[in-house]
């Protein structure tokens, strides 16, 4: 998930394990009610209305203590009169990594550069196996390797209706995306009925919605491994596949990419079902009561599978003893409720709250 701060990280050592989140993180508010940062990530930003950011003393006089990072205030947008109204929206994005900042040598240079250094002579066996690889052609751009580029393809669409007594909305929501890490990604799905009534001076609002997603990371691996392997070894054999161990004279160096010859596993898989009810009662035109309750089940699951000939085993001799299988299952059940009372009045063209 992205970090977002309002304001400085703290650098009191150790803070974090004393929370179960992370301490610097604002307070999300969506539609009166407190989300996580994974369930606003997912939100269709067709479906937002406004956004409203507030710090310091406003964030804490309105939300009290746990808004001390800041308040991000979301607004979705209420269904609209009329006729019923369709729409359909698809969103295109490529992202694309970014490897600029490196600049790294090609296998001829950093051979030189290790004969220069004293690494080793030019009699070496090791400068001969290496020297041997480049001339076969091995000038591994190894930051690459483990990388894509990345499309995702958003489909939302919009039913909405109703007059100005009874107001509808349905919401579908599709977006699969893939990582730039090859073989990563995460597939969002989500369903919200909105119904909205009005009678007299009361509002009456219920939002319903039920998310599913499914997140999987990439079988290459981190990243870091790939940025400390040198460009002459070789990880292919003579018949073109991938290598366990790397052909370097009196170094075991891993190849990374065998991993993904494997039947590894590692994705979570959530589904988040809401349920919003709201009533606004304006007593007056300056005087607004809103009194709004919230009930959430989430139903979550991570399995991560290593095989026991991953990279990670490779010192372990025992082939009992090889290979790890994990399977986390979770339930939550959160309730919530909202009383609020707010008084406007208009003073010489300036409001008073």
């Amino acid at each position: 998930m992205p970090k977002f701060e309002l304001r400085g990280a703290s650098s009191i050592p150790d803070v974090r394990s004393e929370y179960e989140g992370d301490p610097n993180m604002p307070v999300f508010i969506v539609d009166g009610f407190e989300m996580s940062v994974e369930k606003v990530f997912d939100l269709d930003p067709g479906r937002i209305a406004t956004l409203t950011i507030l710090k310091d003393a406003s964030a804490t006089a309105i939300y009290g203590s746990r808004a001390s990072n800041g308040v991000v205030v979301i607004e979705t947008r209420a269904p609209e009169p009329g006729k019923i109204n369709v729409a359909y929206a698809l969103n295109l994005s490529l992202t694309t990594p970014d490897l600029s900042d490196y600049d790294l040598l090609n296998a001829r240079e950093k051979l030189d550069l290790e004969v220069a250094a004293g690494y080793f002579g030019y009699f070496d066996e090791a400068y001969n196996r290496r020297l041997k690889n480049i001339q076969q052609g091995y000038d591994t751009d190894w930051l690459s390797q483990p990388l894509q580029n990345a499309i995702s393809h958003q489909h939302s669409l919009t039913l909405d209706g109703g007059n100005e007594a009874f107001r509808y909305a349905f919401h579908l929501n599709m977006n699969p995306s893939d990582g730039v890490m090859k073989k990563s990604g995460r597939d969002r799905y989500a369903i919200d009925v909105d119904l909205q009534y009005r009678l007299k001076q009361f509002t009456f609002r219920n939002q319903l919605a039920y998310d599913y997603v499914k997140a999987f990371n990439s079988p290459y691996g981190s990243f870091s491994s790939y940025t400390r392997l040198n460009p002459y070894y070789r990880y292919r054999d003579d018949q073109g596949q991938y290598v366990y161990i790397m052909d370097d004279p009196g170094v075991d160096v891993y190849n990374p990419l065998w991993n993904t010859t494997l039947n590894n596993k590692d994705q979570s898989v959530y589904n988040l079902l809401t349920d919003h009810f709201s009533i606004d009662w304006w007593v007056t035109d300056a005087l607004r009561i809103k009194a709004s309750a919230s009930v959430s089940v989430r139903n979550e699951e991570e399995e991560v599978f290593k095989s026991p000939f991953h990279t990670d085993f490779k010192r372990e001799k025992d082939m009992a003893r090889r290979g790890t299988y994990d399977v986390v299952n979770s339930k939550s059940i959160g309730y919530e409720a909202v009383l609020g009372v707010s008084y406007t009045k208009m003073v010489k063209k300036n409001y008073y709250f």
